[in-house]
């Protein structure tokens, strides 16, 4: 399994991962969780949704790590600071 298998002799914590055909790496994952509140406007004529998204929190991951096994992990942190 990914998970066994050493692919740098500099870090023996990096893994190669894929995603897609063309989209693969040697490394690690970052999990990144960001608000996504749309605020009304007050422009007239302009949609909403003008807040920055604000990034709430990063989780990095062997890249073997599949996204939904964090995601229980990462709701209980996003929770535990009221984001949820």
């Amino acid at each position: 399994p990914a998970q066994g298998r050493l692919t740098s002799p500099y870090d023996l914590d990096t893994r190669w991962a894929a995603k897609g055909d063309d989209l693969f790496w040697n490394g690690y994952k970052v999990h990144i969780s960001e608000a996504c509140d749309a605020a009304p406007s007050t422009q007239p004529g302009r949609a909403g949704g003008d807040l920055p998204h604000i990034v709430t929190n990063i989780m990095t991951t062997d890249a073997a790590v599949p996204d939904a096994v964090v995601v229980n992990q990462v709701h209980e942190v996003l929770d535990g600071r009221g984001l949820a």
